[in-house]
């Protein structure tokens, strides 16, 4: 195998790591999205849930926007 050969191979297997970071960085950030936004979609729209369901539902916001943030952290930390 020639030296060009194995240059295109490298270049190759560099963009299919990059495309894998990032799926992997898009399911991170976008799954626990998709709950913060979900909760408070449920909270605003839905008049039957009592003010004790919408205090839980809050933490449970608190808690996964806080783990984004900590997940954002992590990946910027390995970037740079």
């Amino acid at each position: 195998m020639s030296e060009f050969d194995k240059a295109i191979e490298r270049k190759e297997d560099n963009e299919y790591l990059k495309r894998q970071t990032l799926l992997k960085i898009h399911h991170e950030i976008r799954t626990p999205l998709n709950a913060i936004l979900g909760f408070i979609q449920i909270i605003t729209e839905d008049p039957t849930i009592s003010k004790k369901e919408k205090e839980k539902y809050l933490l449970i916001i608190s808690k996964v926007s806080k783990d984004v943030l900590v997940r954002i952290d992590d990946i910027m930390k390995a970037i740079l």
